[in-house]
């Protein structure tokens, strides 16, 4: 066994005290679960998805698309999570649902069976 060389003299006033190398290790560990952090990513969606109020469907030039969707051809959005619910979407009908007066547009918003 090697012991560690003693260390050197120095001087010292009587309000210092040596400083001596201490003979030590020190070792830190992490460790992370990852199961556990997806939990929470789901928690932190779900509250998010709950807290969810409005949704924004921009339709640029809406009054030119009447000539693109004849009557009852609707626009899609994406599906969206709103209010706890999850796989919503918006249909717009540019031209009308079919039974939709001459002139008129209809909008509808989609939800799964049970929502």
């Amino acid at each position: 066994d090697k012991k560690p060389p003693p260390p050197e003299e120095q001087e010292v006033s009587e309000e210092e005290t040596p400083v001596v190398p201490l003979d030590t290790v020190f070792r830190m560990q992490r460790h992370v679960n990852n199961r556990v952090l997806d939990q929470v990513k789901q928690q932190v969606d779900y509250f998010r998805k709950r807290a969810t109020r409005r949704i924004e469907w921009r339709l640029e030039e809406a009054s030119m698309m009447k000539r693109c969707f004849p009557r009852g051809a609707p626009m899609r959005s994406q599906e969206f999570d709103a209010a706890g619910i999850e796989g919503m979407s918006l249909l717009f009908f540019p031209s009308g649902y079919d039974s939709a007066f001459d002139g008129w547009c209809s909008a509808f918003l989609y939800a799964p069976q049970g929502a």
